[in-house]
């Protein structure tokens, strides 16, 4: 049997409230997340931050970053990664004028 996998609530914020300074992107998340896809579904460069101050992720508009912790490993081998991260988000450059940020992901229950 390989590993069971279960989707966390979307998170996301739209276009017209992300800022040039770092907001919260959803809620923190709670699980440690085994696979995570975070979306720039903007027209502008987006920035996210694993703690409101540091720059972690450039985002072009429309990129997808995935993050899988899980390929390559055995079903044996438990890798996560931490538990309660709240995202954030701002624009880099321009101000976006349409769709909007998101976080997704799955974890092993």
């Amino acid at each position: 049997m390989g590993v069971l996998l279960q989707p966390i609530t979307l998170r996301s914020k739209a276009f017209g409230a992300i800022t040039a300074s770092y907001t919260v992107l959803g809620t923190p998340v709670a699980e440690g997340l085994a696979i995570r896809y975070l979306k720039n579904q903007t027209d502008a460069i987006l920035v996210i931050s694993e703690d409101g101050v540091n720059d972690h992720h450039q985002l072009d508009a429309g990129e997808t970053k995935t993050t899988d912790i899980t390929a390559n490993r055995s079903r044996d081998e438990a890798v996560a990664m931490r538990k309660n991260i709240q995202y954030y988000v701002k624009y880099s450059g321009s101000a976006p004028t349409s769709g909007s940020a998101v976080v997704e992901g799955d974890h092993t229950p």
